[in-house]
């Protein structure tokens, strides 16, 4: 295969930007409205459907709420048509994972991991290189099945270091769901919940770098200092964006609060 094409497909989108960005133009606004609106009917009817797995299955919820996403999206009922997901997808995938990530800060108390981080350490380690040798040793076993048999080593140990890092990850929207659901609390609930949310960032560093090593032998892309520069400084700045937020959101929770109103004291006397 022809190195300018395979460069054209890691780093070209062929999607046309006014049918996958929400208000984008005035054309595409009423196509926004109707599948805005389609997506709040099924998420509203999700819910009260989603009951019904704890109940006759004892199943967790999150997993109603899959499988009804399965059933309402293209593949089956198509409710949520390709036109909706493709629009609405990266739109409602950050606000969820911003809900996640305070819900995640809020369920997790420093002063309770400290005495686990050592174990924390150990159990993401553990996990990490198992199914980093696993995934990675199997992607390599079997190239001969997937498009990239015909590429280089180099680039076939980048692919299988991506699947390997993508397949270390665990799923943060999970441990919080059975968590809440359960109201699990306890030293082996904070060291999953520390395990998993630690488990984001390593997985990012390790993602990172798996795809420098893809661009430079698979796309054969030219990577210099800037570029990893500019990789790590992302990283370094969603870092400070989350300290400076945590910072706000810890000087309004010290503002003190008004004094009460003389009305409601005579009415409580």
């Amino acid at each position: 295969m022809d190195d300018h094409l395979i460069a054209r497909r890691l780093n070209s989108s062929p999607t046309d930007d006014d049918k996958t960005v929400p208000f984008n133009s005035w054309g595409n606004t009423v196509d926004t409205l109707q599948y805005g609106l389609a997506f709040i009917v099924v998420l509203v009817a999700a819910h009260p459907l989603g009951l019904f797995f704890p109940k006759l299955f004892k199943l967790p919820l999150i997993t109603g709420y899959l499988v009804i996403g399965i059933i309402a999206g293209p593949f089956v009922a198509n409710l949520m048509t390709d036109g909706l997901v493709n629009m609405m997808s990266n739109d409602v995938s950050a606000l969820a994972l911003s809900f996640m990530s305070f819900q995640a800060g809020q369920e997790i108390y420093l002063p309770e991991l400290r005495p686990q981080l050592k174990s924390i350490m150990i159990l993401l380690a553990t996990l990490y290189v198992t199914a980093m040798l696993i995934m990675s040793s199997a992607i390599l076993l079997v190239e001969d099945a997937f498009f990239y048999d015909g590429m280089g080593i180099y680039c076939q140990l980048g692919i299988a270091l991506m699947f390997g890092s993508i397949s270390v990850l665990g799923s943060p929207a999970t441990v919080m769901a059975i968590k809440i659901e359960l109201n699990s609390v306890g030293p082996f609930t904070s060291l999953m919940l520390g395990a998993t949310m630690t488990a984001e960032f390593v997985v990012l560093l390790s993602f990172s770098i798996s795809r420098i090593v893809c661009s430079i032998y698979c796309a054969k892309l030219h990577v210099s200092m800037l570029n990893l520069a500019y990789t790590m400084g992302i990283v370094l700045a969603n870092i400070v964006v989350g300290v400076v937020l945590a910072g706000v959101i810890i000087l309004i929770f010290k503002i003190p609060a008004g004094r009460p109103h003389r009305n409601h004291l005579a009415r409580a006397s």
